[in-house]
């Protein structure tokens, strides 16, 4: 019976400044596409076009109160996918999304203050957005 590969789990706390050893784990060479100059340049400019519609469509949406596209927004900057990672901008539009209702956003931001992520930490405001999202559900 063949085995799947495990591929090992890489905690950010574990990588250390100038430590590549972390990109070979999350990418192992098995994993990897042979790359090869095949003028693929016109590709990756088109690619780039649109992730740049696809984010300015999101943020259009977002700031028309589109609680999806709040939450969504706050979910990119936190992980910073597409965007520059920005807790700040996490956190305000998890709380754009939280103050519509959004039980998930209302959850994030609880976690944002329990952590201190983006905002000032404050248990106290944590646990208020929590027994919300609870509420919610």
């Amino acid at each position: 019976a063949d085995k799947e590969k495990e591929i090992p789990v890489v905690n950010k706390e574990d990588e250390k400044e100038g430590d590549d050893e972390h990109l070979i784990m999350q990418n192992p060479p098995e994993c990897r596409a042979e790359e090869e100059d095949d003028g693929d340049d016109d590709k990756e400019r088109k690619d780039d076009d649109d992730v740049k519609k696809m984010m300015a469509q999101l943020l259009l949406a977002a700031e028309n109160d589109c609680v999806d596209a709040q939450h969504f927004l706050g979910r990119l900057h936190l992980s910073g996918y597409y965007v520059e990672q920005d807790y700040a901008q996490a956190a305000y539009w998890f709380r754009k999304a939280a103050e519509m209702g959004l039980a998930e956003a209302q959850f994030q931001l609880s976690v944002c203050y329990y952590h201190g992520v983006g905002v000032e930490a404050n248990v106290a405001e944590g646990q208020k957005w929590l027994r919300m999202a609870l509420e919610s559900t």
